[in-house]
């Protein structure tokens, strides 16, 4: 449910956009944001939306050449997708760090209390 919620925020994004970038193209940047939120959900959710924010914004750059040729300015929204793509998908590796770093710190804990509770065996058997 939440995947599809944020897929349609991705929508919204797009057609907000339209207005946003009547002043500087740079506004679909924000659409990372929707990357950067994914981070703590997993790399692959992270790469997943990077993926899709890059095909929306490429779908709006089509269809603003379409309605409006004279506002396409297919070169620096060429650029600006593939540096958006790029950025996102660092921040994905940057979600996969934080998932080894999250199963390492699990693990920690596991094998801490794996040996309290032998510490606390130890104990009572010498203690008997």
């Amino acid at each position: 449910m939440s995947l599809l919620l944020f897929q349609v925020d991705i929508a919204i994004w797009m057609a907000n956009l339209y207005f946003f970038e009547q002043g500087n193209l740079f506004f679909a940047y924000l659409l990372l944001i929707r990357v950067v939120d994914q981070v703590g959900a997993g790399f692959r959710r992270a790469l997943y939306f990077d993926h899709a924010i890059t095909a929306a914004s490429l779908g709006y750059s089509i269809g603003v050449s379409l309605h409006e040729p004279a506002r396409s300015l297919w070169p620096d929204r060429l650029g600006i997708a593939a540096t958006m793509y790029l950025l996102g998908l660092y921040i994905a590796f940057i979600g996969l760090a934080t998932e080894r770093l999250r199963h390492r710190t699990r693990q920690a804990m596991r094998n801490a209390r794996a040996l309290v509770l032998s510490l606390e065996h130890k104990a009572h058997a010498l203690q008997a």
